[in-house]
């Protein structure tokens, strides 16, 4: 892993990253009275994340060319590209060191409603790929940031209850997905380290909506325990 110094701790950049994803979905909710994100395009969660890393130190951009961004980081394979690489593709948000090159890769889903594994993995797969690449690499890590949500149980006739089988259900959920974060793991060929965090459970006060959370999974590489927070927030 490349040694290049940026003036923001890894904390820091994370930590802004989930508050863009957190306070796009409360914007969302209080302007619309009680409606989730999930009823927005996917660009709105983006844009929320993209704010925030705006405050930092170093470039972030969106749209960002598979095939370019890992060749201005060194992360390249030796060999020719794999179709799992997804070179012609873009990574949602790419957030930059201070010398502008690449220093973490971000991947942004709206609406998850299952753990899909296919889904799911393939985007981990896409963005560890960019981390395993090359030692010389000058990603620090990458991440998957969503907003989870159930809906409401028509069983249910009071907001107590309500809200007791969202959060249940959430929880199951972002369970199943870090279950399919830490399998992944386990079969890489570079050992990685894997950081899950999670928002409290928000709950719409509309009864045919439902319950929702903002998640991120982190990856980066597996000596860099000490960087990454088990907890973001006190």
């Amino acid at each position: 892993m490349a040694t290049t110094k940026g003036k923001e701790r890894a904390q820091n950049i994370l930590e802004h990253i989930f508050r863009g994803g957190l306070g796009a979905a409360r914007v969302f909710d209080r302007a619309t009275g009680g409606c989730r994100l999930s009823d927005a395009s996917e660009h709105f969660l983006t844009a929320g994340v993209f704010r925030e890393l705006s405050k930092l130190k170093g470039a972030t951009h969106l749209e960002v060319s598979v095939k370019e961004c890992c060749k201005e980081a060194g992360a390249i394979r030796k060999g020719r590209s794999s179709k799992r690489d997804r070179k012609n593709g873009r990574y949602d948000l790419v957030h930059y060191w201070a010398d502008q090159t690449p220093r973490a890769a971000i991947e942004v889903k709206n609406g998850i409603r299952n753990a899909n594994r296919a889904v799911l993995t393939s985007d981990f797969d896409r963005l560890t790929r960019s981390l395993a690449a090359s030692k010389d690499s000058t990603f620090q890590f990458s991440a998957f940031v969503f907003f989870a949500t159930v809906d409401y149980s028509k069983k249910d006739n009071t907001h107590p209850a309500r809200r007791k089988r969202a959060r249940e259900k959430l929880t199951g959920l972002l369970n199943r997905i870090d279950k399919i974060a830490e399998e992944f793991t386990d079969h890489t060929s570079r050992k990685l380290l894997r950081r899950v965090y999670s928002s409290p459970v928000n709950y719409s006060p509309d009864e045919n909506e439902g319950g929702w959370l903002i998640g991120m999974i982190v990856f980066a590489d597996g000596g860099a325990v000490s960087t990454f927070p088990r907890q973001l927030f006190d």
